[in-house]
């Protein structure tokens, strides 16, 4: 997925891959503070493909990030994906139909999955690319 700036507004370009080698794009992006808890979110991951859970917390601090603030957000498995994230994941797009919601972070042994908005990540300069597919 890139994002770029449009007059300040940053904007979404992707073409997301789906396990049988088809695309969608990515089209918006969905604000943190719009996304809410229990709602369902999908991701890609190039290890794992295709994987989707609802949205569990938003208030989340990773432990292997130095200084993190309560900023992520945690996905349960809620559709009992095995797993519903592994190693490799990292990067990949979290999106509900053509939004894109997150970049993925990481997992814990719990079986959840953790993401930081796009919203947040667009507050940096230039444009953020997220690898789809290999």
């Amino acid at each position: 997925m890139k994002l770029y700036k449009v007059y300040g507004v940053w904007q979404a370009e992707s073409r997301n891959w789906w396990y049988d080698g088809s695309t969608f794009d990515i089209t918006a992006v969905q604000p943190r503070g719009n996304q809410l808890v229990g709602e369902t979110v999908s991701k890609y991951g190039i290890t794992t493909h295709y994987t989707a859970g609802t949205i569990y917390s938003k208030t989340v601090t990773l432990s292997y990030i130095t200084n993190c603030q309560p900023t992520f957000i945690m996905v349960a498995n809620t559709y009992g994906y095995n797993p519903l994230s592994a190693p490799g994941d990292s990067g990949g797009p979290w999106f509900r139909g053509n939004t894109a919601y997150g970049s993925h972070s990481g997992y814990d042994d719990a079986g959840y999955a953790y993401y930081m908005a796009e919203s947040y990540i667009g507050g940096l300069s230039g444009s953020v690319e997220v690898m789809t597919s290999p």
